[in-house]
């Protein structure tokens, strides 16, 4: 009997404006859009979703959320599901769609991503999943950073997968990235009992097993130096790349120079691992304080992560080109600010490593300000 007076005041979804709201067709041309379009259209939405809420409760909030944005991105999820169910198939279909677009555009901003994803999961709490590949969304959240949704869409991949080494290695990794190493050396033993897989170099890296690691690479690499045994052996450089990591992880960056210095010949001619190489050189170079050695590593760098910006800033700095170390500076702190807010929502822990470079940057930018302004003393 209470619930009668609720039934009686659900409101009508106007499945129209909701359409008009999530922009199927404007979503075609996403690869002009900038942050502030994405973030206009997630606003747009999430109040139409408010407008056309069948809830009384939640439509009570739309004058409000009008103007105080944050209010429409916190009900946003509320909204969707109790507009959801309103929805003819047809309209939910095309819904599904332009949300797919939205997630696999190249450009999307890693926030609205995020906020996309905590539908998906807020959907499937409520026993109302949306109809999109679980594969997809699981590489969707590793790419934002959210492992733990990560491991909940992998785990979802395991029960039906086909390639049981690669999941299996995917849950070591995602396991060992959420600090869970119970979990993924348990993931381990499975493989090894149920399964009979031999263990691969990249496992006992995804464990943090360095010194077994690299046990491995250099017995490989041994092997291949004395012929293989009449065995076709792994491409050397791919194992060379591998030592090199399990050296940079150990902190050993006389070893990490060497063996660059070695193999240098052979990176060059393979452009896929130089662009993994060049960072671990670049890093041991600084950590030796040999300047030159870092401005050849970071020559071969690209800018598209913040490890890399850094290096490149050190080298300005060093040429006593402020304005340039700034500059990559600024990039660097723009690209770790979203890392760092998806870390941050799952565990500092998680975000320590990001958190200490942001310091680093900061510091090295107020260097930059102290001598900009000892010369502007200096050469009044």
């Amino acid at each position: 009997q209470q619930l009668e007076p609720m039934a009686l005041n659900k409101l009508k979804v106007n499945e129209k404006n909701l359409q008009r709201a999530w922009g199927s067709s404007k979503l075609s041309v996403k690869e002009d859009w900038r942050k502030e379009d994405w973030a206009e259209w997630l606003r747009k939405f999430s109040v139409e979703l408010l407008r056309e809420s069948p809830s009384p409760a939640l439509r009570s909030c739309l004058q409000l959320a009008q103007v105080y944005n944050p209010l429409a991105r916190q009900l946003f999820n509320a909204a969707f599901v109790s507009c959801w169910s309103e929805l003819q198939d047809q309209y939910q279909g095309q819904l599904v769609r332009s949300l797919e677009t939205a997630l696999m555009a190249e450009n999307i901003p890693p926030e609205i991503l995020q906020y996309l994803l905590n539908l998906a999961e807020f959907m499937e709490h409520h026993d109302k999943p949306l109809p999109i590949d679980y594969r997809t969304l699981g590489m969707l959240a590793e790419k934002c950073h959210a492992f733990a949704k990560a491991l909940h869409y992998k785990e979802m991949e395991f029960r039906q997968s086909q390639n049981m080494a690669g999941t299996l290695e995917a849950l070591i990794s995602i396991n060992s990235t959420l600090q869970h190493p119970q979990a993924a050396i348990g993931v381990l033993l499975y493989a090894q009992k149920e399964h009979q897989i031999e263990l691969k170099e990249s496992w006992y890296e995804k464990l943090g097993r360095w010194e077994d690691a690299l046990n491995a690479y250099e017995k490989k690499l041994e092997v291949l130096r004395e012929g293989g045994g009449g065995q076709p052996g792994p491409n050397r450089t791919e194992l060379e790349v591998g030592r090199i990591t399990c050296l940079h992880e150990m902190g050993e960056w006389e070893r990490v120079s060497a063996a660059v210095e070695e193999s240098w010949g052979l990176f060059c001619g393979s452009p896929g691992s130089l662009k993994a190489v060049a960072p671990l050189a670049a890093a041991a170079a600084w950590h030796l304080a040999r300047r030159g050695e870092l401005k050849k590593y970071v020559e071969c760098l690209d800018r598209n992560t913040s490890e890399n910006l850094f290096f490149r800033a050190l080298v300005a700095f060093h040429k006593e080109d402020y304005e340039g170390a700034q500059d990559y500076i600024n990039q660097a702190l723009a690209s770790l600010e979203t890392t760092l807010t998806a870390l941050m929502g799952e565990s500092y822990n998680r975000a320590y490593n990001s958190v200490v470079r942001v310091q680093q940057l900061v510091e090295m930018s107020e260097v930059i300000f102290y001598r900009r302004l000892t010369q502007a003393e200096r050469d009044p």
